[in-house]
């Protein structure tokens, strides 16, 4: 046990690394996202009203922080759903909805379009389509680290976390 030895692995690491889908990013111009942006009630439409700044990680590939440059300063997350059809991500954006009601800080809540773009009559509608054919949500902003980032470094066991978010819906 030389002073130079590697840590031994944490006991929560997965044996294996967690794969993702291969997915190519195209960046999405920020005249869109801006466009993109306002239709959820986020900066005025112009590029000179939003800031956005692309994460990595997750599956979409197209996750942008976003925050208004004037005004009440207000800071979201724009998700590029690339490879999921519309319904896909109307489904999973009605979940993320469903834990914003419900009070889950953990995890970004689903922010509802404008009723002026709403695309459907059913409402609330939380999902657009970008330039891209992508389904495109807003979520709110929630800061951490992604689940599978910490999975995959060993910091908590997948089965805890499942159940620790189970046990918080059962909760509420």
């Amino acid at each position: 046990s030389g002073r130079n030895s590697p840590a031994p692995p944490s006991p929560n690491a997965p044996s294996r690394p967690m794969v993702k889908a291969a997915l190519t990013t195209h960046a999405v111009p920020e005249e869109e996202i801006a466009l993109l942006c306002a239709c959820y009630g986020l900066g005025d439409g112009t590029p000179a009203g939003v800031r956005a700044v692309q994460l990595h990680g997750g599956f979409s590939g197209l996750t942008y922080a976003v925050e208004e440059v004037g005004g009440d300063r207000r800071r979201a997350v724009l998700k590029v759903c690339k490879g999921y059809g519309e319904a896909e991500a109307a489904a999973q954006a009605d979940v993320q909805a469903f834990l914003g009601r419900r009070g889950f800080q953990g995890a970004c809540a689903a922010l509802p379009l404008l009723p002026s773009v709403a695309r459907s009559s059913r409402t609330p509608d939380y999902v657009t389509t970008c330039s891209l054919g992508a389904p495109v949500c807003m979520l709110t902003h929630v800061e951490g680290v992604p689940a599978d980032a910490a999975l995959e470094r060993g910091a908590v066991e997948a089965t805890a976390l499942l159940r620790r978010v189970g046990e918080h819906l059962a909760r509420q």
